[in-house]
């Protein structure tokens, strides 16, 4: 059996259900059994990675994610939290400065995991799921430095990324008939009794 890792960009994925008709209650996504829908015969999930971060400055979002996060680790996903950091930006028109908070810690942690886990040896086939072209560079370092892997990409619905699809050994696409197969159960067991329930604005 061929073994699959999967790195997911969490906020490309997420921002590709924004647009989706009652998107809200897909928020509470089944990202291992996604993955697992973009298998071929022979091949095994060995892993998946989820790579996100919390917006710190919004309580009630950081509380809806944390609940998703564990959602996520109860079924086997590893969650690789980076963070937010302020910059302060000046505004094209008045000139004025202010502040604003950019999330750039995920396509390092993506790229060095990737890099990684190909290094030693923990898949045969990896899947990038993202749409991001600033990720284009680790895909093609994949195939330079590790030609006996096979790196690949799946597409967040509404992405395209053709210099992605380019960089990789092939791609595929998320559409509406995956994600709608794809929702997490309510509630989640944890094991020994307890649960998580979907966050009510979720529902």
């Amino acid at each position: 059996m061929e073994r699959v890792v999967c790195f997911v960009d969490g906020f490309n994925l997420y921002h590709s259900l924004l647009g989706f008709p009652g998107g809200e209650k897909y928020k509470w996504l089944d990202i291992r059994k996604l993955c697992s829908l973009f298998l071929m015969s022979k091949q095994e999930l060995h892993r998946v990675l989820y790579f996100s971060a919390y917006v710190g400055w919004d309580l009630q979002k950081v509380r809806r994610h944390r609940t998703y996060v564990r959602a996520l680790e109860a079924t086997g996903v590893e969650v690789v939290l980076g963070e937010f950091k302020k910059k302060t930006r000046r505004c094209r028109q008045c000139g004025k400065d202010y502040d604003t908070f950019e999330e750039k810690e995920t396509d390092v942690d993506i790229a060095l995991r990737v890099l990684e886990l190909a290094a030693q040896d923990e898949f045969d086939i990896g899947i990038v799921v993202s749409g991001d072209s600033d990720l284009v560079p680790v895909v093609q370092s994949v195939r330079r430095i590790a030609p006996a892997k096979t790196i690949g990409v799946l597409l967040p619905m509404g992405q395209r990324s053709e210099s992605l699809k380019r960089a990789a050994d092939f791609h595929m696409k998320i559409k509406q008939k995956h994600i709608q197969s794809c929702r997490l159960p309510d509630p989640v067991s944890l094991g020994g009794g307890a649960a998580i329930h979907c966050s009510a604005e979720w529902v």
